[in-house]
């Protein structure tokens, strides 16, 4: 394996951890599937509710955003389904977001950024995922 994939195979698995100890300290538990053939790499339980989770890894910086692959598959990349899981976690620098896959729809990447750090969207200086910014709830 050469080193950036190795160094980002890493990174994705500290953010495992990272939103693990999360839920953990909401009151949840987690679970997490053998091997890597899922489609999800977590499970939560909070509340009596299960949901499966993928969790998604980005400190790559371009101008003011963090673009997040939120997709699957290195050379054929494509969406995640609501039957391979409930909700995408992307953890960047500042924060996370808790996305439904619903909400996604089709994307492959997103970009995030800090509420008031882009000069260039005059219109809506939010990313279009601020709502789930730091939303446990819906793992609820």
């Amino acid at each position: 394996m050469d080193g950036g994939r190795e160094k980002n195979k890493q990174r994705g698995e500290l953010a495992e951890l990272k939103v693990a100890a999360k839920v953990s300290d909401l009151g949840g538990t987690v679970s997490f599937p053998h091997g890597d053939t899922c489609g999800y790499d977590l499970i939560s339980e909070m509340g009596g509710v299960i949901k499966k989770i993928q969790v998604k890894c980005s400190v790559r910086k371009e101008g003011c955003g963090y673009h997040v692959n939120v997709c699957q598959g290195r050379s054929n990349k494509r969406s995640y389904t609501t039957k391979e899981c409930d909700i995408v976690i992307c953890s960047v620098p500042f924060g996370f977001y808790v996305i439904p896959v619903s909400a996604l729809k089709t994307k492959l990447t997103i970009r995030l950024w800090e509420p008031g750090t882009n000069r260039f969207w005059r219109k809506n200086p939010n990313c279009l995922y601020e709502e789930f910014r730091e939303a446990w709830h819906l793992l609820k």
